[in-house]
């Protein structure tokens, strides 16, 4: 288990990919509990993954709000808070100004990525953002492809799917490529899907 705070970590690349701003977990972590605040993974040269957290196998629980993180990638960014291709079995907490950024391409997921498995997120989701100028910004809280979420519990308000010149899909959640997400409660306020000059599709979700 991990007890703790984690603020202002980074894990930054000039030329590959970054993973995990403050957790990179191949492993197995039984739990986590702390807040996650200001941490970023940010690439110059190619894609950046989970600005807090990325795991790529097995965390038990995850307990602690997650504010002000952030995934800057060349290339593409996934996570802004979170990126998750293993199993994570529940995350309780808030997500509050998580963002994930890219100039040149695709951008999924301002608060949480997820290919694997997540049985339940419970916490609210406000002013998360997903960001790209040329390519798609997709899922400004959270971004579901090909994984499984079985329960999400709480409010989205103010998260944003913007791009300049690609699609903006998912103002809070998008599900994509066969993805599954089993139950969502909570209300949906101000969430927003734009794009300048291309497509936009569901400003919540």
């Amino acid at each position: 288990s991990i007890t703790g705070n984690f603020t202002n970590n980074s894990a930054t690349s000039t030329s590959s990919s970054a993973y995990g701003g403050a957790i990179d977990n191949g492993g197995t972590i039984s739990s986590i509990t702390g807040d996650f605040t200001g941490n970023s993974a940010t690439s110059t040269n190619r894609a950046a993954y989970g600005g807090a957290i990325f795991n790529g196998s097995t965390i038990s629980s995850i307990t602690g709000d997650f504010i002000g993180n952030s995934a800057t990638g060349n290339s593409y960014a996934y996570g802004g808070a979170i990126y998750n291709r293993g199993t994570i079995s529940s995350i309780t907490g808030d997500f509050i100004g998580n963002s994930a950024t890219s100039t040149n391409t695709g951008v999924y997921g301002g608060a949480i990525y997820n290919e694997g498995t997540i049985e339940t997120i419970e916490g609210n989701f406000e002013g998360n953002s997903a960001t790209s100028t040329e390519y798609s910004a997709s899922g400004g809280a959270i971004f579901n492809e090909i994984g499984t979420i079985e329960t999400i519990e709480g409010n989205f308000e103010g998260n944003s799917a913007t791009s300049t010149n690609g699609d903006a899909e998912g103002g809070a959640i998008f599900n994509y490529n066969n993805g599954t997400i089993s139950s969502i409660t909570g209300d949906f306020t101000d969430n927003s899907a734009t794009s300048t000059n291309s497509n936009a599709y569901g400003g919540a979700i």
